[in-house]
């Protein structure tokens, strides 16, 4: 509906019609999602509309929210939490997937309701603190990210550094890509 610089500027020029188009946004999406479910069957609905491939039923719905990563935490709190929350109410739980440095975003992870899980570019984060911040409370689900290559020498380096850094109570899920 819009770029994203126009988007982005809207949240200081125009909030109140922002939050409007994100309010309408987020009931169609809750609308879309229930007829999906409708006409396929629960059995073979893909709650996930982004990384990790699959998640169990039970986690609620995935989304892709890149703005985790972009926006200050005082937008975020005032233009993704309130919709992400709602959605988050609807479906029972909410795994985020957002690409950029999330590792200092933790804490706004535990603001959502029902926070699930996190899938994260692993090559833009120092891994460690998300590791120690996440484990035990949700699931943990990285992809190796466009600088794969240059921070962990490739998909083996990936995976062994997750390997080392992660607790027993870490739940994981690696996702394996080639770029």
């Amino acid at each position: 509906l819009l770029g994203d610089h126009q988007f982005l500027t809207s949240l200081y020029d125009s909030p109140r019609q922002v939050k409007h188009l994100l309010q309408i946004v987020t009931e169609l999406m809750i609308e879309f999602v229930e007829k999906e479910i409708t006409m396929i069957g629960s059995e073979n609905f893909a709650n996930i509309y982004s990384y990790p491939d699959w998640l169990p039923s039970e986690f609620g719905i995935g989304i892709a929210d890149d703005y985790l990563a972009v926006v200050s935490p005082e937008m975020y709190r005032e233009f993704a939490l309130p919709f992400n929350n709602r959605l988050s109410e609807h479906f029972n739980g909410l795994f985020i997937h957002s690409c950029g440095r999330i590792e200092d975003r933790i804490d706004i992870l535990y603001e959502h309701h029902k926070f699930r899980g996190i899938n994260f570019e692993a090559s833009d984060n120092d891994i460690r603190p998300i590791i120690e911040a996440l484990s035990g409370k949700a699931v943990i689900a990285p992809h190796p990210g466009l600088h794969c290559r240059e921070k962990f020498g490739g998909l083996a380096g990936y995976v062994d550094a997750f390997i080392k850094e992660k607790r027993p109570d870490t739940a994981l899920i690696l996702t394996l890509e080639t770029n």
